[in-house]
C-alpha cells in the first residue's frame, strides 16, 4: 500500500489481523480467507483499503499407485501414477518415467504403456522409479521406491510332486 502526497510516515492497521496483517512499512500479509480493513493515518487523517483474502487453490500432486512395492528376482507388478488437484484427477497429462541415480542400477527395468508402468524384479536390491510431469507451468515430480528381494528359496507345483501309492512325497 503507498500513501502520497506526505511526506509523513503513516501508521498502519489492519482490522483483523487474523485475515491480514501490516507491517509498518504498509506490506499487507494474507494470513487467512476472510475480509479486513488495511488503514493507513497521518495525522487526523486517514485513507482505508478493502481487503479479500481467498482461499488458496491446493498445489497439484503426483501420486503413484503405490510408493513402495517389494517383488521377488524374476516377479513382475504393474504401477501407475496420476496427477491430482485438491483430490481431483488432472486428465490428458503426459507423463514420464526415469530410474533414480541414487539406487543400484540394474535392480529392476520397466516398461510403460499409456499410464501403466510394468515393473521387473532383475535382482536383489533398491532402487526408484520417478515419474515426472507438467501442469500450469509447474513441474511435478514423484517416485516410487522398488525393492527386490531373492528370489523365493522354495517353490512347489503339482507337476514337480511324485504321485505315490496314499498321497504326494
Amino acid at each position: 500500500v503507498k500513501v502520497f502526497g506526505s511526506s509523513l510516515l503513516p501508521s498502519w492497521n489492519s482490522s483483523d489481523p487474523s485475515v491480514a496483517s501490516v507491517s509498518p512499512a504498509g506490506v499487507v500479509s494474507s494470513k487467512k480467507e476472510g475480509s479486513c480493513t488495511i488503514e493507513a493515518r497521518i495525522g487526523g487523517s486517514k485513507a482505508e483499503c478493502q481487503v479479500t483474502v481467498l482461499e488458496s487453490p491446493a498445489l497439484p500432486t503426483l501420486v503413484w499407485s503405490e510408493d513402495s512395492v517389494s517383488l521377488r528376482v524374476n516377479t513382475s507388478t504393474v504401477l501407475s501414477c496420476s496427477a491430482y488437484q485438491g483430490g481431483v484427477l488432472l486428465p490428458n497429462l503426459i507423463y514420464s518415467y526415469s530410474l533414480g541415480a541414487e539406487g543400484d542400477a540394474g535392480v529392476f527395468s520397466f516398461s510403460v504403456e499409456g499410464n501403466n508402468v510394468s515393473l521387473l524384479a532383475n535382482r536383489p536390491g533398491e532402487g526408484y522409479l520417478y515419474a515426472t510431469t507438467t501442469y500450469e507451468g509447474r513441474n511435478l515430480v514423484s517416485k516410487a521406491k522398488i525393492t527386490v528381494l531373492p528370489a523365493s528359496p522354495f517353490t512347489c507345483s503339482i507337476s514337480n510332486l511324485a504321485k505315490r501309492k496314499g498321497g504326494f512325497s
